[in-house]
């Protein structure tokens, strides 16, 4: 017996079901251009401030300035992690199994760090000007 088949098949994972990969794909491409919306509303001064969307910290809620500034600031970021969070999903069925929970998880980490250097960045900015 070798070692590779002494080994318990741990990274052996089952394909997503086409049902549960299409309701994971629609929530994750409707996240990105929620994401995509926000920066481009946030680049163009039109995102209003709210309590539903957008990026809603203890800065950006003080005043209507620092709401402006930090989604105006944080848009290309916004815009670059809805982005890769669309291409992410559109390569799911693309990599059946291990390959679909690796896919998901990179994308997910990316997106979610690209919006927090997006926002410290654009917070930090106010602290300068």
């Amino acid at each position: 017996m070798t070692v590779a088949e002494s080994a318990p098949a741990v990274l052996a994972v089952e394909p997503m079901p086409v049902g549960g990969l299409v309701i994971v794909m629609l929530s994750l491409v409707g996240t990105a251009l929620l994401t995509g919306a926000m920066g481009l509303l946030g680049q163009r001064g039109r995102l209003r401030p709210n309590g539903f969307f957008g990026i809603r910290t203890r800065t950006t809620r003080a005043s209507e300035a620092n709401w402006y500034h930090v989604h105006r600031r944080a848009a290309r970021g916004s815009l670059i992690a809805g982005g890769v969070l669309l291409f992410g999903t559109v390569l799911l069925p693309l990599f059946p199994g291990l390959g679909q929970v690796i896919t998901l998880g990179v994308s997910l980490v990316l997106y979610v760090g690209l919006l927090l250097v997006a926002t410290w960045r654009a917070q930090r900015g106010l602290a300068t000007n």
